[in-house]
């Protein structure tokens, strides 16, 4: 099932809603903590269960199953929008969201704290930023339609963000017969900047890195608010005339200028993060509009996707809600996993996991 690019999604795997998955939790906690396993009650291949969410527009929490040590975590960050003129349609796309994934030590029964990153929107003139720390669109000139960056997508525990990818950058809006350029993708360590226009050198917006955010782009004209660099979990702020605003990340990516004659580049990609919680961690920047890992068996089709070009009042190029998905496994035993398995069979999606380090994910001790 397609959503429509931009719009908060509350996605369960295997088309469920998420109270489900607190079902499922609670379910399996109670029977799990009233029947212990013991050495030989753990047989092998262990079962992988996934637990998916995609944007709602605020923070969730995610608690970790009983008898839990260790879970895998796949984060792809949100799409920026894609920018365009009021009188010229479709004038620059969006960048995608980047990809972050790794394991993570994990205490059962603690809660983490869930941001998945809210798709950048194409709006007129004044707007706030995405969820997720994407770039707010100031008061647009000249009639156009901005692009807004999109939001980060992590996961923390308490106030420390453990694991981020970033969000792609806002496309520029041109008048007729202007320039523009794409968004910049989302990290990766480092956030894509957004391409220079052709005439003005040095213009798009900068992207995030593992210290900073990104620069502003140079604008060589603006009605009365300049183009802000990126900042820590934020995008920078577009001019008030028609570029681009920068995608939220562990540093945010630059915002965009305007130029005389209605020319507006990009925002930058806003970086991704892995602390030193998470092993085997991996890093992707996305390319273009495209995000990372559309080839994992755990990506739904449409998560991190920069708005496409083509836009126009009637049909705003948004970009793409970011995606999170979280990896667990229970050791069977037969007297009570077996249970679990039959009773939420239409519930638990089972699936090839990643590779677990030899102490188990879940276990009684």
């Amino acid at each position: 099932m397609r959503h429509r690019a931009g719009r908060p999604r509350f996605v369960f795997y295997a088309f469920l809603a998420v109270p489900v998955v607190a079902c499922i939790e609670i379910a399996a906690s109670a029977e799990l903590a009233s029947n212990q396993q013991t050495s030989r009650d753990r047989p092998t291949p262990a079962t992988v269960y996934v637990w998916a969410k995609n944007a709602v527009v605020a923070d969730q929490t995610y608690t970790v199953p009983v008898g839990c040590t260790q879970i895998a975590v796949k984060l792809w960050g949100a799409g920026g929008a894609g920018g365009f003129g009021a009188q010229t349609p479709g004038a620059s796309a969006g960048g995608a969201g980047g990809f972050a994934s790794g394991a993570l030590r994990v205490t059962p029964g603690e809660k983490l704290t869930i941001i998945t990153g809210q798709g950048g929107s194409s709006m007129l003139k004044a707007g706030t930023g995405a969820y997720g720390g994407g770039g707010v669109v100031q008061t647009g000139g000249d009639g156009s339609w901005n692009g807004a960056g999109g939001g980060r997508t992590a996961i923390r525990r308490g106030a420390v963000e453990l694991m981020t990818a970033g969000g792609g950058g806002g496309g520029g809006a041109n008048n007729p017969g202007a320039e523009s350029s794409n968004g910049g993708a989302g990290g990766g360590r480092a956030g894509e900047p957004a391409p220079d226009l052709r005439s003005y050198p040095d213009s798009g917006g900068k992207g995030g890195t593992q210290t900073s955010g990104g620069a502003a782009g140079k604008a060589g004209f603006q009605w009365s608010v300049a183009a802000t660099a990126g900042s820590k979990f934020t995008g920078g702020k577009n001019s008030d005339a028609g570029g681009g605003s920068g995608g939220g990340g562990w540093y945010g990516g630059g915002g965009n200028g305007h130029y005389a004659g209605g020319n507006g580049a990009g925002g930058g990609g806003g970086s991704g993060y892995c602390s030193s919680a998470v092993t085997t961690c991996v890093l992707t920047t996305g390319s273009g509009r495209v995000p990372p890992a559309t080839e994992d068996s755990d990506y739904d089709g449409t998560s991190g996707y920069g708005g496409d070009v083509g836009g126009s009042s009637n049909d705003p190029k948004h970009g793409s809600s970011g995606r999170v998905v979280i990896l667990f496994r229970h050791f069977r035993q037969p007297a009570v996993l077996n249970r679990l398995e039959q009773r939420h069979a239409h519930q638990l999606a089972k699936v090839d996991g990643p590779s677990w380090d030899s102490d188990p994910c879940c276990s009684s001790d």
